[in-house]
C-alpha cells in the first residue's frame, strides 16, 4: 500500500518555507514494482547497462535483439557507410543480359536506390531505363577509387570495354572523354583569337 505523508520544504539557511506530499511505497509495493522493471541487457560497446527496449532486433541473436544498443549500432552503420562511400565505378544488371556503366562518389547501394526510384517513375535521365521495373535492376561495383579525379577516367576505359563486350545491350549512350572537351575548346579559342588578331 502507498502511504502519502506531508515533509517540510526548507530554504538554503534550512528554515522552513512550506511542505510537499510526498508518496512512500510499502515493501510489498517495492517488490512489486521491480519485477514490473525492464529487463537489462549491456552492451558489448560501450560496456554500459540498458533497458531491452534499447536494442534493436536481430533475429541471429539468440534473444532475438542486437549485440549493441541503438546509439552504438547507429555509429557503426555511420562508420561503414562513410567507409563504403568512396568514389567507385560500377555495373548494373538488368534481366534481359543488357548492363550500364556508371560512376559515383555516394555509397553504391544508395546510388542503385536513386536508379530504380527513377525507373518506377519512369523518369530516367537515360530512356532505356524506363522500359524496365525497379526489381529488374541489379548491380555491383567493379572499382574503387581513390582519387575523385580519376573516377571518370576510369569510368571512360570501362564504358569502351563493355560497349565492346556487350555491344547493343550495353545501355550506355555516350562516350567521357573528360578534360579533353575542355582543353580541345579553350585550344579552338586561343586559335580563334590568333586568326582574328592576324586577320586570319
Amino acid at each position: 500500500m502507498v502511504k502519502t505523508i506531508k515533509a517540510p520544504v526548507l530554504d538554503i539557511a534550512g528554515s522552513p518555507t512550506g511542505e510537499f506530499y510526498m508518496k512512500i511505497l510499502s515493501n510489498e509495493e517495492f517488490e512489486k514494482r521491480e519485477e514490473n522493471l525492464p529487463s537489462m541487457k549491456k552492451c558489448l560497446k560501450c560496456k554500459e547497462d540498458y533497458p531491452e527496449m534499447d536494442y534493436g532486433r536481430d533475429k541471429r541473436q539468440s534473444d532475438g535483439l542486437n549485440r549493441y544498443c541503438k546509439p552504438c549500432h547507429r555509429g557503426n552503420c555511420a562508420k561503414a557507410r562513410k567507409k563504403r562511400s568512396k568514389p567507385c565505378v560500377y555495373q548494373l544488371f538488368f534481366t534481359d543480359g543488357s548492363t550500364y556503366i556508371g560512376s559515383t562518389i555516394q555509397n553504391f547501394n544508395d546510388r542503385l536506390s536513386v536508379h530504380r526510384a527513377k525507373i518506377a517513375k519512369k523518369i530516367h535521365t537515360n530512356k532505356y531505363f524506363n522500359g524496365y521495373e525497379p526489381e529488374d535492376c541489379t548491380g555491383k561495383v567493379l572499382l574503387y577509387v581513390n582519387d575523385e579525379q580519376e573516377l571518370r577516367k576510369n569510368e571512360y576505359v570501362l564504358i569502351k570495354h563493355f560497349m565492346e563486350v556487350y555491344g547493343h545491350r550495353c545501355l550506355n549512350s555516350y562516350l567521357y572523354t573528360g578534360i579533353k572537351i575542355e582543353e580541345n575548346k579553350g585550344q579552338e579559342n586561343e586559335d580563334t583569337n590568333k586568326l582574328a588578331v592576324e586577320g586570319g
